[in-house]
């Protein structure tokens, strides 16, 4: 291999990693967001005070959480497929 082949992998790498990170924050703030607005219009047609906004940014949190789950999750199944397919 190559200097310049390896420093092409490396960068691979690096792309890789940043869109995963990217991926994540995405995921994070949308899920919060769409149940935080989803639970504050639940409030203002229900008269309640903050009720179902707080559920709803939990229930976004948890979600955003299992959606970080699943992504990394399969980005691990991905990388040891590659591993094996390098031996």
């Amino acid at each position: 291999m190559s200097t310049e082949s390896g420093l092409m992998i490396i960068r691979r790498e690096i792309l890789i990693w940043f869109a995963l990170v990217a991926q994540l924050g995405i995921i994070m703030s949308v899920s919060i967001y769409i149940g935080y607005r989803a639970g504050f219009w639940l409030d203002q047609v229900f008269g309640t005070r903050m009720w179902f906004t707080i559920g709803g940014t939990l229930l976004g949190v948890a979600s955003g959480f299992y959606s970080l789950y699943r992504l990394v999750a399969r980005m691990m199944e991905r990388e040891a497929t590659d591993g094996d397919d390098e031996e």
